[in-house]
């Protein structure tokens, strides 16, 4: 046996009406507090994805989820979250995407409802929301045409005071078309 516990399985967020959610990701820190982010949106309306996070302390009951879009300029969504834990707190990389441009932030939060934008790793000029698939089951992703989806490969890790991110975005030379999807690229960047 690898394990000493019993698995448990839990509950960490309900959703209602229309709401999608896709892609969980799930951070621990050393002290065994759990991060769970997923991304969420409506059928009827992908462009307001939105991404949501919940706690769960050791023994303790995990949080009502919580939104990040208060560390998110206004008028962007965001999507693809990666999460990872720390001694001193959270780190959730997470894609934002605005009319005109898509970045990869990394976000910090202390105690895993308020968070605060820590850096820009990488942008994408040229590739606005009308473009850019912020999740993996909806329509952009699978059939519409000139579309770029990142094929579902985000990774945050960190260790040592160091964080290493690996995030897909088009290189640079491939968006200068609305035509034009981009060609993938990995990317992976330190802090």
């Amino acid at each position: 046996k690898m394990w000493n516990a019993t698995p448990t399985k839990r509950n960490v967020a309900t959703l209602k009406g229309d709401s999608i959610l896709d892609l969980p990701s799930l951070g621990a820190r050393p002290n065994g507090d759990l991060m769970a982010c997923w991304s969420q949106w409506s059928r009827t309306d992908e462009s307001h994805n939105q991404v949501r996070c919940a706690t769960r302390t050791a023994g303790a009951a995990w949080s009502t989820p919580h939104g990040i879009d208060a560390a998110l300029p206004p008028g962007t969504a965001a999507g693809w979250p990666a999460v990872v834990g720390t001694e001193s707190g959270w780190y959730v990389m997470t894609y934002v995407t605005g009319r005109t441009r898509t970045e990869v932030v990394l976000l910090r939060s202390a105690d895993g409802a308020t968070f605060s934008n820590v850096a820009t790793l990488a942008g994408a000029e040229g590739l606005g929301n009308d473009r850019f698939c912020l999740t993996a089951v909806s329509t952009c992703h699978r059939k519409e045409k000139g579309k770029f989806s990142i094929g579902e490969y985000v990774s945050l890790d960190a260790r040592r005071g160091r964080i290493a991110a690996a995030y897909v975005l088009p290189r640079p030379d491939s968006v200068s078309t609305r035509a034009r999807r981009g060609t993938p690229a990995v990317y992976v960047t330190t802090l």
